[in-house]
């Protein structure tokens, strides 16, 4: 889950497996909350959703409630154009939007211990 201030700067957020339903209740897409009592760490994940050096975790004693702050976006996009992909200008460990389809399955290998897909992306601009 990503978060979003007033500025557009945004943090990822991690809930445990078991949890993921109760919060799944209270966090409506697009409302505006204020948050109590979470954990925060490095963002050390092996792939982020986005690049803000911490990312937050709900715990059982988490609490939001409801407020209006009007000056953050409703919608913050920064998709990765083709060009930079190719040319190598990305995070390896950065999971990124693009606009773009799968455009060809090329190859796929799905044994117990190696699974393994090659596809072609087709730019969508």
């Amino acid at each position: 889950m990503i978060l979003m201030d007033s500025k557009g700067d945004k943090i990822q957020v991690s809930v445990k497996k078991d949890e993921f339903n109760q919060w799944r209740e209270y966090l409506v897409e697009n409302n505006t909350y204020v948050m109590y009592n979470f954990n925060v760490f490095h963002n050390d994940l092996q792939f982020k959703a986005c690049n803000h050096a911490y990312r937050m975790q709900f715990t059982v004693d988490t609490t939001l409630r409801d407020k209006e702050f009007p000056e953050i976006p409703q919608f913050e996009f920064v998709f990765k154009k083709f060009a930079d992909i190719l040319a190598g200008n990305f995070e390896s460990d950065l999971l990124v939007d693009i606009i773009g389809a799968i455009d060809k399955m090329v190859f796929s290998q799905t044994q117990a211990s190696l699974k393994k897909v090659i596809f072609n992306l087709k730019d969508s601009r």
